[in-house]
């Protein structure tokens, strides 16, 4: 009974005269089930084993990460300078609590007039300012917000797009809609892009789109005095969608040159990809990034509807190839010409070269597209709404149009800058039912904001509803409508020229900002130049921030024509 270590030398399982001796280990059973495997497979057997834990590990591991150990670090880093919040729960943060009271708010009446609709827009600011005052933040899924409504600190958020970027929540959203476009893109890359597109919206360019729009304004008000006259001089009419229709086709006229058949196509397409979008951004989930790789109804729904209007966008961009290779023509001026120009590499201008790709020029035709009419025919209807609302002001606009343009309406963009009142009407529109109420930044380093540190991955939410609303620098009227506070221009509209920001501030203010104006201005002068209008008992005012904040059953006004005495 000597020690003789080799005899096992080919391994316990072949090792037959001893292998049912040997039960050291008390192995019984598991030695008879693996008799006759070889050594070989029961190695890799035991390697895959360790690789699936070790995979498994690090995946827990770095949900740990993200979702407990980096909000928590964050939150320390923050409460150590006096910042509060309520706590969160991982994976979701506060998103429930948020979603729960918004749902509390949006059941409220309100009338026309009640303007302070904070808790319904932007109701994480009201829930958790009260408590915790000025100097708060909150937790969606696993990124950590401050809240920062100082209008200096605010400015140097804007103006610094290097150190604070678009953050996850909003690029998420808009995503959904645009794919990686001009509004979701951070640094270089947005450089480039943005480099691309900016001479189109110039306003010298822009000039030249007056007669296409009062073209279609035109047409489309026709249509309105018509059916006007067929049911006996009084109408209720749904505005926001007429309008639309309009913005529409002078977009379809800026970035493909016509509004044919297949943009129409287009429009109605990205029309039912907006809805869905709004749809699912009433789960509380939606806006957490991680749930996108969630089979759900919603999301399936997204991407089958994105793949068909990138299959229009296609379609629309060979019939362009076509008939730029049969008349030996570029591809023309519009902002599809100046995008496939750049795919073939032909510089235009002084430009840095920035080669789009297909799926860049897809994703900008949606981006352009569905910004160009959806935020702008939105914004007209709320403008008209109030107007409806507020006779006087309708009155005075009406009567300030027909001077400077006398009886034959004949506008232009001179004439257009000469319409004070219009504009403080549009100002204070803005300020009140701001279309985008919010801005996100994060913090892409180690910074100081002031005399805040701010860590980096920290999202700073910039409120512009409530800076808008901010008595203290809008004074004690800031929640009545009331154009005149613009009289002496923007600057001198409230306490600080950034109190003001519809349209954000510095590098990345909004590209099409020109063109809305222009649009916005000229739609409402010619539709106050044939017809009144007042609201219809119909509309329910429900305004709800979804990817805009929007009429959620639109608006309904009385329409009927001017007397010839002042039409």
């Amino acid at each position: 009974m000597l020690p003789h270590p080799l005899r096992f030398w080919q391994g316990l399982v072949q090792t037959k005269t001893i292998v049912r001796n040997f039960n050291t280990f008390k192995m019984g059973s598991v030695v008879d089930l693996f008799q006759g495997v070889s050594i070989w497979w029961m190695l890799a057997l035991v390697t895959i084993s360790t690789l699936i834990t070790m995979v498994v590990f690090h995946k827990v591991h770095s949900l740990v990460i993200k979702f407990w150990w980096t909000p928590l670090k964050l939150r320390k880093t923050m409460e150590q300078q006096g910042w509060k919040g309520p706590k969160f729960s991982i994976f979701v943060g506060n998103i429930l609590e948020i979603f729960k009271f918004r749902k509390g708010e949006l059941s409220k009446d309100l009338g026309i007039r009640n303007f302070d609709i904070m808790s319904r827009v932007y109701p994480q600011y009201v829930l958790f300012s009260k408590k915790y005052g000025n100097k708060v933040f909150y937790n969606v899924g696993s990124d950590l917000i401050i809240i920062v409504t100082n209008p200096s600190l605010v400015k140097e958020i804007l103006l610094d797009v290097g150190t604070y970027q678009k953050a996850r929540p909003s690029i998420f959203v808009l995503s959904a809609l645009v794919g990686k476009s001009l509004l979701t893109m951070n640094g270089e890359e947005w450089v480039n892009h943005r480099q691309v597109f900016t001479p189109t919206f110039r306003v010298e360019v822009l000039k030249g789109l007056v007669n296409k729009i009062t073209k279609s304004v035109t047409l489309r008000l026709d249509i309105w005095e018509e059916k006007i006259q067929d049911a006996g001089g009084l109408m209720e009419l749904e505005v926001r969608y007429d309008i639309s229709i309009i913005t529409m086709e002078v977009i379809s006229h800026m970035l493909f040159s016509n509004s044919d058949q297949k943009t129409k196509q287009l429009f109605i397409q990205l029309k039912a990809l907006f809805g869905i979008v709004n749809q699912a951004i009433t789960n509380p989930f939606f806006i957490i990034p991680e749930y996108s790789i969630l089979p759900t109804m919603n999301n399936r729904k997204i991407v089958n509807l994105k793949q068909e209007v990138d299959k229009t966008i296609k379609q629309i961009i060979e019939i362009r190839h076509t008939q730029a290779r049969a008349n030996k023509t570029s591809y023309g001026d519009d902002l599809l010409g100046l995008m496939l120009k750049n795919m073939d590499g032909e510089k235009v201008g002084n430009m840095i070269k920035c080669q789009l790709s297909i799926q860049d020029i897809f994703n900008e035709c949606k981006a352009f597209f569905l910004g160009g009419f959806e935020t702008t025919s939105t914004f007209i209807a709320w403008t008209m709404l109030l107007l409806a609302e507020y006779p006087e002001w309708q009155e005075h606009a009406c009567k300030e149009i027909l001077e400077v343009c006398g009886p034959n309406i004949e506008m232009d963009t001179s004439k257009l800058n000469q319409m004070k009142n219009v504009g403080m009407i549009l100002n204070e529109v803005h300020r009140l039912f701001t279309i985008l109420p919010r801005m996100l930044r994060v913090a892409t380093k180690d910074t100081k904001l002031g005399d805040i540190f701010v860590p980096k991955g920290l999202i700073l939410e910039i409120p512009t509803f409530q800076i808008h609303q901010n008595p203290t620098l809008w004074g004690e009227d800031v929640m009545e409508f009331n154009p005149n506070r613009f009289a002496k221009g923007i600057s001198k509209a409230c306490q600080d020229p950034q109190g003001f920001i519809p349209f954000s501030f510095g590098p990345r203010y909004c590209i099409g900002q020109n063109l809305a104006m222009l649009q916005s201005k000229l739609i409402v002068a010619k539709v106050l130049s044939r017809f009144q209008f007042s609201v219809s008992p119909n509309y329910i005012q429900n305004p709800q921030y979804l990817a805009t904040l929007t009429p959620k059953f639109g608006v309904q006004l009385h329409v009927k024509k001017l007397p010839p005495s002042t039409s």
